[in-house]
């Protein structure tokens, strides 16, 4: 979809900016729309994102991205919602002839509103997966260390490919796109170093990245959509601090390049909720819900 009478594809990098700033009043629901158009608008994503906004609302906070025809995200003002509703069903937006069919992290006052649009016209099956999301609220006046005989580096290309193939619902992201993606936005891990006797200090400006071969033992990456997520620790280095590490080290990245960090816990993961209330810095803001429609009975997200 392009320009049409409803919607405005936004491109410019100024428009980009100046919509990501307006949204940003909408915090913590705007969290993972913001990072989307910042990423976007600082040319950080090779992923096909499209942005779009109510042309009859120019100064709406109503903003639209399409992937492929298939992946959306929205936002907008609990107040916009009439209207938002409307533009989606006058353009006919959404696809129901694909396959599949995901909107992303929706807050409960959009959940069923879009629901009640979507239900009727699904042509299989259409679930709900629920997330609690944390934000950031900031901790970084502690230095941050890391373990001897360990260091804390940037993704490399195997270290990307290795929190794909290990994700619980990732496992059909493109790799090579990732790989490009991570270079520009925030993915960190720790790996194994014998050549370090000592515990050291993590220096946030001056992190490198790993070798393309290298494999950590513990990561985090940033979702394509503008959340971090995919946080595993190797089973054999758990309970050393180093999920604690990696994920305070991409916060703190985040926050550096000019983003919101936060997380979107799956409803039935209570290990990974309880982690992040007790991580300092960290708070639960607002639930966000995932729409997927499927033909199959199984996919990835």
């Amino acid at each position: 979809m392009r320009d049409g009478n409803i919607f405005r594809h936004i491109v410019n990098s100024k428009d980009l900016f100046a919509l990501a700033e307006r949204i940003r009043d909408d915090l913590p629901y705007s969290a993972t729309m913001y990072n989307a158009l910042l990423m976007k608008a600082k040319d950080h994503t090779p992923f096909p994102f499209d942005f779009y906004t109510v042309k009859s609302c120019p100064e709406s906070h109503i903003v639209i991205w399409i992937k492929q025809n298939t992946n959306f995200g929205i936002h907008c003002r609990e107040e916009e919602v009439p209207v938002l509703l409307k533009a989606i069903q006058d353009e006919q937006l959404l696809p129901f002839h694909e396959k599949i069919l995901i909107v992303f992290h929706l807050p409960e006052f959009l959940l069923t509103p879009l629901y009640d649009i979507i239900h009727p016209n699904s042509p299989g099956c259409i679930i709900r997966i629920r997330h609690d999301t944390f934000i950031y609220q900031g901790h970084q006046n502690s230095s941050l260390r890391c373990p001897p005989g360990m260091q804390v580096r940037r993704l490399g290309a195997a270290g990307v490919k290795h929190s794909i193939q290990n994700s619980a619902y990732n496992k059909s992201d493109n790799v090579e796109l990732m790989q490009s993606f991570t270079s520009k936005v925030p993915a960190v891990g720790v790996y194994l170093d014998p050549s370090i006797s000592e515990e050291t200090t993590v220096d946030i400006s001056n992190i490198q990245f790993a070798q393309p071969h290298e494999i950590p033992i513990a990561w985090i990456t940033t979702h394509h959509y503008g959340s971090l997520g995919m946080l595993m620790t190797d089973e054999k280095y758990r309970r050393l601090g180093l999920a604690s590490l990696v994920t305070e080290t991409a916060a703190r990245l985040h926050v550096a390049d000019g983003y919101v960090p936060h997380v979107h816990v799956l409803f039935n993961n209570p290990t990974s909720a309880e982690f992040f209330e007790k991580l300092p810095g960290w708070k639960k803001s607002h639930t966000a819900t995932w729409i997927v429609c499927s033909e199959e009975q199984e996919f990835n997200l």
